[in-house]
């Protein structure tokens, strides 16, 4: 049980903050009890509490057995989850189901409370279809808000954005002050090509609920997009504001702010924006390359070109030192600039490796074409899209052909082979891995093979840690490496 209040002290953080980061480092639990305190009851603090559902808050001042009752009718039902919050812990997903099913034979009259545990437990695993039948399960019998916004989510995830935002939309008419509702139906107007209606809904949200950190940078970035530069402004310095006690401070804040700057003629603050990033991120060389990056790009906008030739250098430098290991995003840029400056191949060969390691993923290639298009290079750029895209495709679909056939020995080497060169492309490295753990599950405990494991566990701990797929494999590889012996079909795997 938590009991935070929620003025902790100027300059300090409040408890919205402290409930929020518990909530993302996963330290609360199904079973765990949060009670906001407050002396505050003005609109703007509740809704920024509420945004982020505790169990209740409290306006001081109030009396011992207020508090009493309120706990009391909270905690029996919390007490049955503390079993669920164990196994959830090692995301041994279908361990937690059986929980819940369990719970609900034994425990009708929680049914409800249930029902939603299993649900989240369902869209954690990234099983939509099981999520999507507790949720229409709820309301056929109970039109409980949090299930219609659950099942709006469930939508989103299996990119029936029409239905998403239809769900999310109801759910605003019927209250308006559902302000988390309008962070995702804004998600879902904008996969709809609806930006100017989903920045509007962001700044109705931002106005009811002007505290939460994540709002205040979707709405800066869908401002961006839409060119709407004073809005962004507006949201990215609330961003930094909000962030400087935050673990959800963010060094793109800055730079995004940066570059609002940019397109506003401000070159001085966006210089001394990226003074401020700098000095803030000072530990950490990705930010230094991005604002060292962005550094260049302002100097040749304002035709400073040996100030601007001189930060894409130390950029380049900086690139290297960091092993090429940047964010997609983030090492476009650095090909853009490399290709704006005149050195045409070596900004191709950085594009190449970005494509090459980021097949399979179609937002990472959208923005490498639109780069190209940006560059008067769209023919040429659709062309080495395809091109190399249609390499990779072609090499992993051979790898899972051995696998198919059983050929693991010929699986292996192929996979081996190509990860050797993608280093930073999930899904070669995890069918490389699949690969070697159907190797040892057919034919028994190889430690030479056990270390071929490790490379791969490491280099996908760097890419896609959370993938459940990965979590699955990495569990079998656990269990060949303390059982000494496995049988288990390579079926299982595919």
């Amino acid at each position: 049980m938590v009991l935070c209040d929620y003025n902790l002290g100027e300059g300090k953080k409040d408890g919205h903050q402290i409930f929020e980061e518990l909530a993302y480092k996963k330290k609360i639990g199904y079973s765990t009890m949060f009670m906001m305190i407050t002396a505050e009851n003005t609109i703007n603090l509740v809704m920024g509490v509420m945004d982020y559902q505790p169990d209740g808050y409290l306006i001081k001042p109030f009396t011992t057995k207020e508090l009493v009752a309120r706990i009391k009718a909270v905690e029996e039902k919390k007490q049955l989850f503390a079993g669920i919050d164990t196994v959830m812990k090692r995301k041994n997903f279908s361990e937690a189901i059986a929980l819940c099913d369990d719970l609900l034979q034994k425990t009708p009259k929680y049914h409800i409370d249930i029902l939603k545990v299993k649900g989240e437990i369902y869209m954690t695993s990234g099983d939509y279809k099981n999520a999507e039948e507790v949720y229409s399960l709820v309301i056929t019998t109970h039109k409980l808000p949090w299930a219609v916004f659950n099942l709006g989510k469930v939508y989103f995830h299996t990119k029936k954005f029409q239905d998403a935002a239809n769900t999310f939309r109801s759910l605003i008419d019927e209250n308006e002050k559902f302000i988390p509702v309008y962070d995702w139906y804004a998600k879902a107007l904008e996969e709809l090509g609806e930006k100017t209606t989903a920045q509007e809904v962001l700044q109705k949200a931002v106005r009811l609920s002007p505290k939460a950190i994540f709002r205040q940078r979707a709405l800066g970035n869908i401002a961006f997009t839409n060119t709407d530069f004073n809005t962004a402004e507006s949201s990215f310095k609330n961003a930094i504001k909000l962030g400087k006690t935050s673990i959800f401070k963010e060094s793109s804040d800055y730079t995004r702010l940066a570059k609002v700057f940019v397109n506003k003629k401000e070159t001085g603050k966006a210089l001394d924006m990226i003074k401020d990033v700098i000095s803030d991120f000072a530990e950490n060389d990705e930010v230094l390359l991005e604002a060292t990056l962005l550094k260049s790009h302002i100097y040749a906008e304002t035709q400073q070109t040996d100030k601007s030739m001189s930060s894409l250098k130390e950029a380049e430098d900086i690139y290297k030192k960091l092993g090429g290991k940047v964010a997609p995003q983030l090492a476009i840029e650095i090909a853009q600039s490399f290709i704006q400056n005149g050195e045409k191949d070596k900004g191709m060969e950085l594009m190449k490796y970005i494509v090459r390691n980021n097949f399979s993923d179609n937002d990472i290639l959208g923005v490498v074409q639109d780069t190209f298009k940006d560059l008067g290079m769209e023919e040429e750029g659709s062309d080495f899209v395809s091109e190399t895209k249609a390499e990779i495709i072609g090499i992993n679909n051979k790898g899972v052909d051995f696998i198919d056939k059983g050929m693991l020995t010929e699986a292996i080497e192929l996979f081996e082979k190509a990860a050797d060169g993608l280093p930073s492309n999930f899904t070669i490295n995890f069918n490389a891995l699949k690969a070697i753990i159907g190797y040892l599950q057919k034919n028994g405990r190889d430690d030479r093979y056990l270390f071929k494991c490790e490379k791969y566990i490491t280099r996908l701990n760097e890419i896609e840690p959370d993938n459940n797929k990965y979590l699955q494999l990495v569990d079998k590889y656990k269990s060949i490496k303390s059982s000494g012996n496995s049988n288990m079909e390579i079926s299982e795997l595919l």
